[in-house]
């Protein structure tokens, strides 16, 4: 044997004794359990002679079926590993692959074994348009994981939930609820069976039209994103249901995706944050009634939400705010409390209105202004009222933003056919001279804008610290 390959092979005898000292404790908490799956957890069994069964304790348990793409080679897998387990505890639990091939043992494995975080991620192998439709199959929650007491967080994706006794969730504090129908019988006894719940996210489920959260919850955190409603029609021929939430406890709400229903916030009495960002079906919108309809709903939203710290707003909301017929007067609501303002758009010649609104509600307290404008505003209704550029300005003329340090403007997909640069200017012209404390304005953009660059550059500033940064 030649001295090189005695010396390579002492080497990696070297590397071998080195991994093999490592103490248990620090290979499976500080490696094994940060592997992305179960089965690269596996493959480290080759790496030493004390890993090869090692993993065997990982509590940490993933299994994706796009890891292994043949159905009965991953349920072989999947039931192979769990017989070999030898941990008694199981802190996570991910799963997700095909309806058809779920074992309900394997869940139970994870209920026995005290799982705390548990992803059940369930998925048909037909395409449905919505996870409510006929062909489209759901899991039914067992009954013992409502029992299951030391879960910590639990996400679930076309699963339904239907407790026939209490909920005992009582260390829960993150659940994450995917394409299901939830009856507001189902909710409540969820959210009573979870005392220190703190985070909530409903996407794409329907089932009830009131959410209500006791004013005595440890609920933080509300996210509901694209709620539906089977009655739904592309026609929008029919009365569309509203979803009512009252949340006098949560401090952080998030309304977007694209809404089959209308929304009325009742009790938002300790919001901090609110996020309105994409909201309503287009067919919402179609008739001039339904735009006013749809236009006093964003309103009255706003009004439940003026003591926020930061808002965030979307192009529905800016268009529809537009075409409220006593938009041109004073909204009735201020937002002397925000410190943080997101307005994202289409473009800014068919939001001035919406803009001057907001500018002028929240002047008092603004740290931070972010303009988005994403090129698109096709939102089912093409009225408003629109107002001259010079006319906004002048109708801001008398205030100071004493706070403002930084503004954001993202020119996404800014395009001067569609948006002059006037309009660019004069709000940033507007602003450089009212903010008498700038900081920063930074311009985003995805391509080179010289000529945006060159005009704003040149435009004077109240503040002497207003740097105007460049980022594209």
């Amino acid at each position: 044997m030649s001295r090189q390959r005695r010396r390579r092979r002492r080497n990696l005898s070297e590397e071998e004794d080195y991994i093999s000292r490592l103490p248990d404790s620090i290979i499976i908490d500080e490696i094994l359990s940060r592997l992305p799956s179960t089965k690269e957890a596996v493959k480290t069994g080759v790496l030493s002679t004390k890993w090869k069964h090692l993993w065997t304790s990982n509590p940490n348990l993933k299994f994706s079926q796009f890891d292994i793409r043949d159905d009965q080679g991953y349920a072989s897998f999947v039931n192979k590993t769990l017989i070999l387990h030898s941990s008694n505890k199981v802190r996570k639990f991910f799963l997700r692959c095909y309806h058809d091939i779920f074992d309900e043992a394997w869940l139970c494995f994870a209920i026995r074994h005290g799982v705390e975080d548990l992803n059940l991620d369930l998925f048909n192998r037909t395409t449905t348009f919505f996870p409510y439709d006929e062909d489209c199959i759901r899991y039914q929650i067992p009954q013992d994981l409502y029992a299951h007491s030391s879960i910590i967080k639990l996400r679930t994706k076309f699963c339904d939930y239907a407790p026939k006794a209490e909920v005992s969730w009582t260390s829960l504090k993150v659940l994450n609820i995917r394409e299901a129908a939830l009856t507001e019988d189902v909710l409540q006894r969820i959210l009573a069976g979870t005392p220190l719940l703190e985070y909530l996210e409903l996407y794409e489920c329907w089932g009830t039209n009131s959410i209500q959260v006791s004013s005595t919850s440890a609920l933080k955190e509300l996210v509901i994103r694209e709620w539906l409603d089977p009655r739904w029609l592309p026609a929008g021929d029919i009365d569309v249901n509203t979803l009512e939430i009252s949340i006098p406890s949560v401090k952080s709400l998030e309304l977007s995706g694209a809404w089959q229903t209308k929304c009325l916030l009742l009790d938002a009495s300790s919001l901090v944050e609110a996020h309105l960002t994409e909201f309503s079906e287009f067919n919402l919108v179609i008739e001039e009634g339904d735009i006013q309809e749809y236009a006093s709903m964003v309103n009255e939203m706003l009004r439940r939400v003026t003591f926020v710290h930061e808002l965030s707003v979307g192009p529905m909301f800016l268009r529809a705010l537009s075409c409220l017929k006593e938009a041109l007067t004073p909204p009735g609501w201020s937002l002397e409390h925000c410190k943080s303002l997101n307005l994202s758009m289409g473009y800014f010649k068919r939001n001035l209105l919406a803009i001057s609104i907001f500018l002028n509600s929240a002047s008092t307290n603004l740290e931070e202004l972010s303009i988005s404008l994403n090129g698109y505003d096709k939102y089912g209704f093409d009225g408003g009222n629109l107002i001259k550029e010079e006319d906004c300005w002048s109708s801001l003329e008398h205030l100071q933003f004493m706070k403002l340090k930084v503004i954001s403007i993202w020119l996404g997909s800014f395009d001067p056919r569609n948006d002059s640069y006037d309009y660019l200017l004069g709000f940033g012209q507007f602003m450089l001279q009212k903010a008498t404390v700038l900081e920063k304005m930074i311009i985003i953009s995805p391509k080179s804008c010289p000529t945006a660059r060159k005009l704003l550059t040149a435009l004077r500033r109240c503040s002497p610290k207003a740097e105007i940064i460049f980022d594209d």
